[in-house]
């Protein structure tokens, strides 16, 4: 059964067919496999600092830890914030509720019930 013919509301109808199983189980090693090709594909596994030396394996996380310090901390002229410089803002009570807990309930909801 191809990957793509793979038919989620076939097994719905008839949930102890092998066949239709088969093909899932296809299905979802695919899916794990591409995930994981994602995820070897954005790590970093060598950078090199500033000084020009190669940073590799575990010493990565602290090498960027070590360039943000030395960026953020420098000293700079500063200049006051302008205060009107945006001019469309939400109330409070509408960024409020930008930021407020979420129940599984109302994902679900809005993923499947539209």
């Amino acid at each position: 059964m191809s990957l793509m013919r793979f038919n989620v509301r076939a097994l719905d109808v008839d949930p102890f067919s092998v066949e239709l199983r088969l093909g899932e189980a296809a299905y979802l090693q695919a899916f794990n496999d591409v995930v994981k090709s994602r995820a070897t594909r954005t790590r970093i596994d060598s950078v090199t600092d500033i000084h020009g030396t190669r940073v590799d394996g575990d010493h990565v996380p602290m090498a960027f830890v070590d360039h943000y310090m030395a960026f953020l901390g420098q000293q700079g002229d500063t200049h006051p914030f302008i205060s009107n410089l945006f001019s469309n803002k939400l109330t409070d009570n509408v960024a409020n509720h930008m930021i407020r807990s979420v129940m599984p309930q109302e994902v679900l909801m809005l993923f499947f019930y539209r």
